[in-house]
């Protein structure tokens, strides 16, 4: 490794060794860095980080091959002495997934392994801060049906690292001998530089392939003359793109405008809370809030069957949920629903007698009320003490309260110069138009 760290011209470095043919870590770092390790295991390196007046935790991990030993690895990272209100930058290979998207081939991941790495994240308050290029950062170099790859590397961040370094940026590489793909994290942003092509030089060698030459000519004629007809077209096409950017970059630029003139109503707490990820907990509460027997959608299944065999179904429906809520992702058969038409009234002779009312499936409410949950809290702080209708400890009746003793004190004055006047507006269909 020392020999790496001259070749590298790093500064510093300090390395844990392996165990047998698994495991090994190392940390380098340069003069202008400065660095302080905290502590250091088999399965991990912990520093403190100061560059450019910017200080923050620094973590490595290597997580435990065995899958009955992982949970090791994340009550080490559960364990680490810092608050959650430091910048942390977590990293490494953590040998485990959140979500079956992030494999492909070979066995489905067993749920509750990706359960624990979900409520490490909720617990730590971690995000994966996202990547760039190929997806998986790991194959078994198999070929065919026997090949399997999985993202097992990546780099997580707390809300303060996250907003230190708001353009941080981390790329995936590439690799022709390990299994495993190099990551590196750019932290002010910087789109890595591509190398530009080589100027044409002749060479002189090229006299002696003769017919070779005559050849690649006649070749190059008989290539080029289909390229040369989608040449206008891709002409038109760049300049649809460099316009449609300049689009883009004016709405930008609109939208920050208008967002600077308003006060912000939430707090860095409230979103820090926001946009954390969601947690076993959470879903669990919102199932058992759920009334039992509310009518099913198409899955024909009220929330009581749900309820009632939670102990065998559970962990299915958590991996489900927590898909769908923390990778924005989730099977459209989720959507499907039911519109029926319920009565207003008992003599019906028009459509407007009736009104629609959507029957979801179970999953969908259950998606729905987490996140009705989550900023139920948030909502009484940004919606004016005016709308009354549908927050808790806001009454409805309030309005019409006001709305009856502004009438009758219009009614009641007869006398004087001022005069008033009251406009009403009929509100169809609730939200839908104004009338």
């Amino acid at each position: 490794m020392e020999l790496c760290r001259v070749k590298l011209k790093f500064a510093n470095c300090l390395t844990v060794d392996a165990s047998g043919h698994s495991g090994g870590l190392a940390l380098l770092w340069k003069k202008d860095v400065k660095l302080e390790v905290i502590s250091y295991s088999s399965s991990h390196i912990d520093a403190w980080v100061e560059e450019d007046s910017k200080q923050w935790f620094l973590t490595r991990i290597y997580g435990q091959p065995k899958a009955s030993r992982r949970i090791e690895t994340w009550n080490l990272i559960r364990g680490l002495p810092k608050g959650h209100s430091d910048p942390w930058l977590v990293f490494g290979d953590f040998n485990e997934i959140p979500t079956q998207r992030e494999k492909w081939g070979g066995r489905n991941r067993l749920v509750q392994q990706m359960l624990d790495f979900y409520q490490l994240l909720s617990d730590s308050n971690l995000k994966d801060i996202g990547f760039s290029s190929q997806r998986y950062t790991w194959c078994n170099k198999r070929e065919d049906s026997a090949l399997v790859s999985e993202r097992l590397n990546k780099f997580l961040g707390n809300l303060s690292w996250c907003n230190m370094f708001g353009r941080a940026a981390i790329f995936h590489g590439f690799s022709s001998s390990s299994d495993h793909l190099p990551l590196w994290v750019d932290i002010r942003g910087v789109q890595p530089r591509r190398r530009r092509p080589k100027p044409f030089r002749f060479k002189a060698m090229w006299f002696n392939l003769g017919e070779k030459v005559e050849d690649s000519r006649v070749v190059r004629k008989i290539l080029r003359s289909p390229l040369e007809r989608f040449r206008p077209k891709v002409t038109v096409i760049e300049e649809s793109k460099d316009l449609d950017a300049i689009r883009v970059e004016e709405l930008e630029h609109l939208g920050n405008f208008m967002l600077d003139n308003i006060d912000n109503k939430v707090t860095e707490e409230m979103n820090a809370d926001l946009i954390k990820p969601y947690s076993v907990d959470e879903v669990s509460r919102a199932m058992k809030e759920m009334h039992p027997s509310k009518a099913p959608g198409p899955d024909g299944m009220p929330p009581l069957f749900f309820q009632q065999y939670w102990p065998k179904i559970g962990n299915s429906i958590f991996a489900a949920v927590l898909h769908a809520l923390n990778s924005s992702d989730s099977p459209q058969v989720v959507n499907h629903t039911y519109i029926i038409m319920v009565p207003k009234k008992k003599n019906l002779v028009r459509v407007n007698d009736f009104r629609p009312n959507s029957l979801y499936n179970v999953i969908y409410k259950l998606i729905s009320k987490v996140i009705a949950n989550k900023i139920k809290y948030v909502l009484p702080t940004i919606i004016s003490k005016t709308q009354s209708a549908f927050l808790p400890g806001r009454l409805i009746s309030d309005n019409v309260l006001v709305a009856y003793e502004v009438l009758h004190f219009f009614k009641r004055k007869m006398t004087g110069k001022k005069g008033y006047l009251s406009l009403k507006v009929d509100m169809s269909k609730a939200y839908d138009r104004v009338e």
